[in-house]
């Protein structure tokens, strides 16, 4: 009985489970883990295009004309994740005065192929921008 008192009255060994490591680098278990990209939050996986340039509203303007509701949220509002999402899918990591025209071209045309996919049309058109 007093050895059952002593037992009961040590420490007792942590159950939790191991602390797995940091990406990129091994496993509890000692395996290779593969690297992903970083999206800032620590979790791999989706990545947006960094907006450097004060013409984007007026951009995504245009892009809302060109392609209907493909951009706007459940809101009725343009959905700025998904087209600096949409953006970065399309090699662009950045929008800057520089490109914004190639990006708001390769945002219009993105959305095309996917309402083409969904049988549905989107308009032509990138000659009235308003720079």
């Amino acid at each position: 009985m007093a050895r059952a008192r002593e037992e009961a009255a040590k420490p007792k060994a942590s159950r939790s489970k191991p602390r797995v490591q940091a990406q990129g680098t091994r496993s509890a278990a000692g395996t290779p883990k593969a690297a992903q990209p970083q999206n800032g939050n620590g979790k791999g996986g989706a990545r947006v295009a960094r907006v450097k340039t004060p013409n984007w509203p007026a951009a995504v303007q245009h892009i809302i004309e060109q392609t209907g509701d493909y951009y706007l949220g459940d809101d009725g509002k343009p959905n700025f994740y998904h087209l600096v999402g949409a953006a970065a899918k399309c090699g662009h990591s950045e929008i800057t005065d520089a490109n914004i025209r190639d990006v708001i071209g390769d945002l219009i045309d993105y959305a095309r192929v996917a309402r083409d996919a969904q049988g549905q049309k989107v308009e032509e058109g990138n000659d009235d921008l308003p720079f």
